[in-house]
């Protein structure tokens, strides 16, 4: 099931008899340097349907600005949505630029629409599973030479939001009724959600912040929920102000709170989602048994929306203990069962940590903002492929003296193959210049999120390993992140910024045949901001690095080097990696030799 669209179209006035209705003198601009144009835009396909499969809205914001990106107030509509078409229409200055910015939503939902560059739901407007949320935007951009004459252009709006959805079959609900329960009403608390929208830029507003938000109690939704050609009952449904368009996927942990119609009965403790996957324009379905026992649940991506992503995976309740001290922090670690545990700080923690990774054992640390002092180390047990695994999140950490967390001992090798470790929303500080937040070696499937880190010599040293990722990172240390030998690695939406001198951005050793090193849409900043090194003749035909999406890569003299030696050592200028290798996506200087 495919998503449906608004269009918009700049049409000739002669041919929209539809349009006369919307005419209004008092909309006129007055033109700066003589005649006008007509413009008028056609809002097409915006119907109203069942949840998650039309869109919703019944009245379209249109506002007009001008090339400086001031709004032409004069020449703000909203215009009502009749029989699937809506229609704007106005009169712009010949030969001047624009910027035309539509949001189209429910009237009944309470959004200040007072700035289109600052759009807020307002007080009252956060109860859950309200469908009529759900909201959508999108800009023109109208150049100076297209005001000389009339211009068709259409443009597709786009929901702003994720949508995140809870249900359940009906073998759980009859279980469920037979254990007496029978849900009426549900909330939700979602962490890395955004506030405001700018439809003028189509993204998350300048003036947002990235906080937890509550949907508070309200009723479940009406319909079922489709899904894999299955269907479900809701017990939520709620839209997520998450990102912008084309980014990567965030990670969001979910409180889910059920009760009955009396409010006799309710989950307790709360169910917990940790690390679901949330996009703009996806939709997230966690279905199972949200229930009852097992606490079994199946979490899917599906093509409801636009972009599919196909992911699915099994996931469990966690088990819920908040700790205070360090002592009680590594009790906790060492007594968690099988399945997942969900470890709360409950205040700022100082002292050395060790996880040894156990059999299907996932241990999540959430440190709900609070500053942790100490060190972290984990030992893989000299294993890899089981579902056992680390999350940190939401944790700041400050530690001037010494490398905070470290994934196996290089010498070790009973602590090495450490694995499925997440780092994601946390915060890394020194002062010194020293020491790294993140040291791994021979670890496997890392990622880091979301995650910040200043005043170190580097962000992260790795040794070996595989599948290792730093996704929406923001580095500002004397090197960026050294990726060893890591095989397939990525560094995605990124800043990385070295301030030391002749230091590197992002480094990788191609001493590992058929390797790739991936760099999506990130800036980069250093001396020599990617450095390729450790190759020969015969491991470098088969090495890939590659640039994808829009980077900026800033360098002293040469934004790639590739080589075999340290810096000093700089070689001839180079175009390639290789007859079969590849490098793309970068309008660069190149040069061998690199370090």
């Amino acid at each position: 099931m495919k998503t449906r669209k608004f269009f918009f179209g700049m049409l000739a006035m002669s041919g929209m008899l539809l349009a006369t209705s919307c005419t209004n003198d008092a909309l006129v601009n007055e033109p700066v340097n003589g005649d006008e144009v007509d413009a008028t835009f056609v809002i097409s396909d915006a119907t109203r349907g069942d949840i998650g499969k039309g869109l919703n809205a019944d009245v379209v914001v249109c506002g007009v600005f001008d090339e400086n990106g001031v709004e032409m107030g004069n020449l703000r509509q909203t215009v009502q949505v009749q029989n699937k078409v809506a229609v704007f229409n106005t009169r712009l200055a010949k030969g001047q630029a624009y910027r035309i910015a539509f949001f189209a939503y429910d009237q009944d939902v309470a959004y200040d629409v007072t700035d289109l560059k600052d759009i807020q739901i307002i007080a009252g407007g956060e109860l859950s599973n309200i469908e009529e949320r759900d909201a959508f935007a999108a800009y023109v951009n109208v150049t100076a030479e297209e005001t000389v004459n009339t211009v068709t252009k259409p443009v597709p709006l786009r929901r702003i939001f994720a949508q995140l959805n809870l249900g359940i079959d009906a073998a759980e609900k009859a279980a469920a009724a037979n254990a007496g329960v029978e849900v009426a009403k549900t909330y939700i608390k979602v962490t890395n959600v955004y506030d405001r929208f700018s439809a003028y830029d189509d993204a998350i507003s300048a003036n947002a912040t990235l906080a937890p938000v509550e949907f508070a109690m309200n009723r479940i939704p009406g319909e079922e929920l489709e899904v894999e050609g299955n269907t479900y009952t809701y017990l939520a449904l709620n839209y997520l102000l998450v990102g912008n368009n084309r980014e990567e996927k965030g990670l969001a942990d979910v409180e889910f709170v059920w009760k009955n119609a009396d409010e006799s009965k309710t989950n307790n403790p709360s169910t917990h989602f940790i690390n679901i996957p949330v996009q703009r324009n996806w939709r997230t379905n966690i279905t199972g048994n949200l229930l009852t026992n097992p606490a079994k649940f199946t979490l899917t991506i599906d093509d409801e929306f636009v972009n599919p992503d196909g992911y699915v995976e099994n996931i469990e309740t966690a088990v819920t203990e908040t700790v205070s001290t360090i002592a009680e922090l590594q009790t906790a670690v060492n007594a968690a069962p099988v399945g997942r545990t969900l470890i709360k700080l409950a205040g700022n923690i100082d002292g050395a940590l060790t996880v040894t990774q156990r059999p299907d054992v996932e241990i999540l640390i959430d440190g709900q903002g609070n500053t942790f002092t100490g060190t972290i180390f984990a030992a893989g047990g000299s294993s890899w492929g089981n579902t056992e695994g680390l999350t940190l999140q939401n944790i700041k950490f400050n530690n001037d003296a010494d490398n905070i967390i470290t994934l196996g001992e290089r010498d070790d090798t009973s602590t090495r193959y450490v694995h499925n470790v997440i780092i994601t929303d946390c915060e890394f500080t020194s002062q010194s210049g020293r020491n790294t937040p993140l040291t791994a070696y021979q670890a496997n499937d890392i990622k880091v999120v979301n995650t910040k880190a200043t005043g170190f010599h580097s962000f992260a040293q790795i040794t070996g390993g595989n599948n290792v990722s730093f996704i929406g990172v923001n580095s500002e240390c004397v090197r960026g992140i050294s990726l060893g030998s890591a095989t397939n690695s990525l560094v995605s939406n990124s800043t990385i910024k070295a301030t030391g001198a002749g230091k590197y951005g992002i480094r990788h050793n191609a001493d590992s045949r058929n390797d790739v090193l991936r760099i999506v849409s990130s800036n980069v900043e250093a001396f020599i901001p990617v450095v390729v090194r450790k190759t020969n003749d015969t491991v470098i035909e088969s090495y890939t690095l590659s640039f994808e999406g829009t980077n900026t890569l800033a360098g002293e003299e040469y934004e790639v080097v590739v080589g075999v030696e340290e810096y000093d050592a700089l070689g001839e200028t180079v175009t390639s990696l290789g007859n079969n290798a590849s490098v793309n996506g970068v309008n660069s200087n190149w040069r061998t030799q690199g370090f």
